[in-house]
């Protein structure tokens, strides 16, 4: 369905999208560092799920809820990373 304009720009969505979209490109430049171990890697990986998951919190009850995608990641022992899940229509 279509989402009506005043809630796809409201200013709670335009907020959390510029945070998600930093946190994701500085947490993307630190993974791709050759230099890093798979532990600290993990350790990022984890602290950007958790800021993601936060982020979607402060979405819940607002009408934005639902509106913005969030990207977590997962790395395996190997140190390959992929995209886990998209959690912005899930409830």
């Amino acid at each position: 369905g279509l989402i009506p304009k005043k809630v796809n720009v409201a200013p709670i969505v335009k907020k959390v999208e510029r945070i998600r979209n930093e946190i994701l490109s500085t947490a993307l430049v630190k993974l791709k560092n050759p230099n890093r171990s798979i532990a600290d890697k993990k350790k990022i990986i984890g602290e950007f799920n958790n800021t993601m998951r936060g982020l979607r919190g402060q979405l819940k009850g607002t009408e934005g809820q639902g509106l913005v995608n969030f990207e977590l990641l997962k790395i395996d022992d190997a140190g390959s990373i992929t995209k886990l899940k998209d959690v912005g229509f899930s409830n």
